[in-house]
């Protein structure tokens, strides 16, 4: 779990975030999409096919483009997304005073530790992850 900064029209926010690198897409709350005035792209169809190999009826989805950086702007990344109603369901936080402590003793920035916003606003999926994680993106041909 991580907060990010979420940048789109001029407007900005820090949200709740996920990594999936199950997901093909990543995917922005409506709620932030609204709040952030974001300019949409397109609309897509997509079937989405879940866990236990499930798959829905088709939907369309709006496409926008959002920048994500890190809190402190040393890493920042464009990217399109999918809008959705809701991301996931609830995710705590570690509220845990041991665990945190230990975090700052190894020195590791947690991101995920102030504000009243619990919900999850965004899901990083597999098309941005390996950008994120990497610094780059490799493309197949």
């Amino acid at each position: 779990m991580l907060c990010v900064l979420i940048r789109c029209q001029g407007q900005k926010k820090i949200i709740r975030a996920v990594f999936d690198s199950g997901s093909q897409s990543s995917y922005v709350s409506e709620k932030i999409i609204t709040q952030l005035k974001a300019f949409l792209l397109r609309t897509e169809t997509v079937i989405h096919a879940l866990f236990g190999g499930d798959e829905t009826e088709p939907k369309n989805h709006k496409v926008f483009a959002i920048e994500v950086s890190s809190l402190n702007r040393v890493f920042s990344c464009g990217l399109e997304a999918f809008s959705e109603k809701k991301i996931c369901g609830f995710i705590s936080r570690i509220e845990n005073e041991e665990i945190l402590n230990e975090l700052k003793r190894k020195k590791i920035v947690f991101a995920d530790f102030f504000g009243e916003e619990m919900e999850i606003n965004l899901l990083i999926g597999a098309d941005v992850i390996g950008k994120l994680l990497t610094g780059k993106i490799v493309f197949l041909e």
